[in-house]
């Protein structure tokens, strides 16, 4: 593997389990969306400490098809 690649997997590693312990710090709190709301919230507090957070290729391709419109006009389109 490239050390691009490597970079890319452990920084969404960190991105995963900053929302790991966040989901698990309001689920331990009884908080409603626990697993949700606590991803969310300490991923968004990570990126404001500075982190960088990102998410996996898989869940937004680059692919030319999706430049073109919203995401979900692609999705129903193919399915007709």
């Amino acid at each position: 593997m490239t050390r691009m690649k490597l970079l890319a997997i452990a920084t969404f590693l960190l991105t995963l389990s900053i929302g790991g312990v966040g989901g698990w710090v309001m689920w331990h709190f009884h908080m409603p969306l626990a697993w949700l709301l606590g991803a969310m919230i300490f991923c968004g507090l990570a990126a404001l400490a500075g982190l960088p957070p990102r998410h996996a290729k898989v869940c937004a391709p680059s692919d030319d098809r999706y430049d073109r419109g919203n995401v979900g006009d692609v999705v129903l389109a193919g399915r007709l």
